[in-house]
């Protein structure tokens, strides 16, 4: 018995240093959950956008752009706010109202193609609010291979989700139906993406091997096909070996994936990949490239937002260089800061948080303040994680950092039972707690075989051979570093030659310019004289031409103003009648109230701008659909959208125009409308179609009857064709869904 109790105090004495690290390891690290949160899945999604692009994206959609602009503006703040709000919840609200926007313009415009990514972002947002049946019901009504990313985002939600053990037959028949449909429409992306979901179903059942060859296939695969998305791929290769302790192939998988990510420009997995690179270089104990690695990821986590990383990993790089100083109530300090800059979004970071902050607690000595955490840690994941080790293995390591080995002993035996799972660290760490529980309880026999068993475990992850490629791989990856810093000074060197040669020949041309400035000011002198002379008479005769000329415009100007007199006196006489009457007469007299300050408008322009010949009907029509807007009130909440391009026409053209855009948004506000509605619209566009204008006046009401589609007893209608026949043109009229008129008005 001394003898062991003689190896028992040896060993505590030999491995004290190896429990501090290993305890600052766990209690920093949240290993388990950090790499969940940091295994990124590269998903098809619309264009990423960066949070510094929004205020230009918002400024240019207040611009009033063309209906088709605007979409794309709409799509792009929809799919921004979308991914953010995975980091960042409270922006749910207005990526729904940009989504809304974005699927009712799609509508109206007919454009499929951009609605099918309106879906794919909107299946991510309920995706991110857990309303998953929604997700997968809006997915039906997209084209094939937007149904099929659909649904394998969901996947990737219900594998990431902490409760997924319960979810496997959901999960299978997701599976089922994705398979289907990535067969259907062979797309390779899709089948990349599908096929490696299914490695991830693998690895959470600790199917480690099988998951294995599932990915090596698919980069065989994606190589033949000539993929430039193999990063996830890679990524996943990383994530098993950094499991299974092989952190020389964890590295280099990991940096396999950076280099995908900077060759294809992929902001939304950066940060991800990132994090795990510094994770294995913090692993390894390369703290300042872990820092550097960190500090990026954490960039592309807040200026990208998406589904993929955890900024609480990235954030607690930080803490923990304040832990092994020993800082804890600084390190304390600086997770309670962040938790308000940087809410937790999900649930792992929420436990990341309670993670950190017991731990502080546990270094400064307050256990009773420190057990409160662990505790509400632990019942969290009980609930949300059942089935998981890793509650068993942190509250368990708070009772053996506090000395009460008895209340740890249960815990211990509960982790104990998920040992076939485990990665080798974790494995070596949980025979270490064994060890000083049974040591400290007298059970030395049982404490000797736990420090044997955390021994060879720790040998077996910290090889020599893996340490020289640990070692390889870093040098490999710092060289890489250098050789890019040296090419930037070339680089930089060349442009300094070039920019020297440069002022050397713009001197040897401005003095051979100065040469000939001169003579040119010579000849210039001489011919100058004779042309003074000449220009003297030129001058006379267009004073002369002028001031005819501004007569003429002066009287014509007086001409327009006096129509336009004469017309808002027709208008005020008509507005004075209609308060005696009422019913049909009342609305008669408006709509020629209507039509009379159509034309009037027309001469109040000609008169108040320079040009006296022409209209710019982009700003004419604006000012007559706002008149029109205001005349109907605010109880019509109608939403009018111009696309107009900026053409001048004379009076035959903007005349009988303007009375039609009259006639046809008076119509829409009376008739297309039974019932009052939010999306109530009109879409007026105006384009250049070969040697004629193109005009359609659309809105998205009921539309025509269908047994009376021209209804030619209407005075409207009537008008609409009698002044398409004045100006030349053709007109149109059906229903798509609502009342669609299409005027061809040729160029004169």
């Amino acid at each position: 018995m001394d003898i062991c109790l003689g190896k028992i105090k040896h060993a505590v004495s030999v491995h004290r240093l190896q429990r501090l690290l290993i305890a600052v390891v766990v209690s920093l690290s949240g290993m388990c959950l950090s790499i969940r949160n940091a295994q990124a899945q590269y998903t098809i999604k619309p264009p990423v956008v960066a949070a510094s692009q929004v205020p230009e994206l918002m400024a240019e959609l207040h611009a009033h752009p063309s209906a088709d602009a605007r979409l794309k503006l709409l799509l792009k703040l929809a799919s921004f706010y979308t991914y953010k709000s995975a980091k960042y919840p409270a922006d749910v609200q207005k990526a729904g109202m940009f989504l809304r926007s974005a699927d009712s313009l799609a509508t109206i415009l007919h454009e499929q193609s951009v609605r099918n990514q309106v879906l794919l972002v909107k299946a991510a947002w309920l995706g991110f609010q857990e309303q998953y049946n929604a997700a997968e019901q809006l997915a039906a009504s997209a084209d094939d291979t937007t149904h099929a990313n659909i649904l394998i985002g969901l996947i990737y939600r219900y594998l990431n989700r902490p409760d997924q053990g319960t979810l496997q037959k959901k999960i299978e028949q997701l599976f089922a139906q994705a398979a289907s449909i990535t067969d259907s429409v062979h797309h390779p992306d899709s089948y990349l993406l599908f096929r490696r979901n299914w490695a991830e179903l693998l690895m959470c059942r600790h199917e480690y091997d099988n998951a294995e060859r599932l990915l090596n296939d698919l980069l065989a695969f994606g190589r033949r096909r000539g993929s430039k998305q193999l990063q996830g791929v890679y990524l996943s290769l990383s994530h098993i070996n950094w499991v299974l302790g092989r952190y020389d192939v964890a590295l280099f998988d990991a940096l396999k994936a950076v280099d995908y990510v900077k060759a294809n420009g992929d902001s939304a997995s950066a940060g991800a990949v990132y994090q795990m690179l510094a994770m294995l270089f913090s692993r390894t104990g390369h703290r300042d490239k872990a820092k550097e690695n960190y500090d990026r990821a954490l960039y592309y986590l807040v200026e990208f937002g998406g589904d993929t990383g955890s900024i609480w990993t990235s954030l607690e790089s930080e803490a923990s260089d304040l832990f092994k100083e020993h800082k804890y109530q600084e390190a304390l300090n600086y997770i309670l800061a962040q938790a308000k800059v940087h809410p937790p979004a999900t649930f792992q970071d929420q436990q990341a948080i309670l993670a950190r902050i017991g731990d502080c607690y546990l270094k400064l000595k307050q256990y009773s303040k420190a057990e409160g955490y662990f505790l509400r840690e632990f019942v969290n994941a009980q609930q949300r994680q059942p089935g998981s080790e890793e509650p068993f293995h942190r509250i368990a390591f708070f009772y053996v950092e506090s000395g009460q080995f008895k209340r740890a002993q249960r815990y211990l035996d509960s982790a104990e039972l998920y040992l076939p799972g485990m990665s080798l660290q974790r494995k070596a760490h949980l025979y270490y707690m064994r060890f000083l529980a049974d040591s400290a309880m007298g059970n030395y026999l049982k404490a000797i075989h736990y420090l044997q068993l955390n021994r060879t475990s720790n040998d077996t992850v910290f090889e020599d051979n893996k340490v020289r490629e640990i070692q390889h791989y870093t040098v490999a990856y710092e060289t890489e570093k250098k050789t890019r810093e040296i090419k930037l000074l070339q680089r930089s060197n060349e442009l300094h030659v070039a920019t020297r040669r440069h002022a050397e020949w713009i001197r040897n041309i401005s003095v051979g310019a100065v040469v000939l400035i001169l003579v040119a000011i010579i000849l210039f002198y001489r011919q100058n004289r004779s042309k003074l002379r000449m220009a003297a008479t030129i001058s006379q005769k267009n004073l002369q031409l002028e001031l005819l000329l501004r007569e003429k415009e002066w009287l014509l100007k007086e001409v327009h103003h006096r129509v336009k007199n004469n017309l808002q006196a027709v208008v005020n006489l008509l507005e004075i009648q209609a308060e005696f009457l009422e019913d049909d007469a009342l609305k008669a007299i408006e709509n020629s109230q209507h039509r009379v300050y159509a034309m009037s408008l027309i001469h109040q322009k000609l008169y108040a701008d320079d040009a006296i010949a022409t209209i710019n009907l982009a700003d004419y029509i604006s000012e007559l659909t706002s008149y029109l807007k205001e005349s109907f009130g605010q109880e019509v909440p109608m939403n009018i959208i111009l696309d107009v391009e900026p053409v001048e026409v004379g009076l035959d053209i903007a005349v009988p125009l303007g009375l039609i855009v009259n006639e046809s948004v008076s119509n829409a506000y009376k008739y297309a409308f039974p019932r009052k509605t939010d999306d109530m619209a009109i879409l007026i566009r105006l384009i250049f179609a070969g040697d004629n204008f193109e005009v359609d006046i659309v809105d998205n009401g009921i539309g025509l009857a269908k047994d009376r589609p021209e209804r030619p007893g209407s005075l409207g209608l009537k008008l609409i064709h009698g002044l398409s026949r004045e100006m030349g043109a053709t007109a149109e009229l059906f229903n798509d869904p609502g009342l669609h008129i299409r005027l061809r008005i040729p160029k004169k």
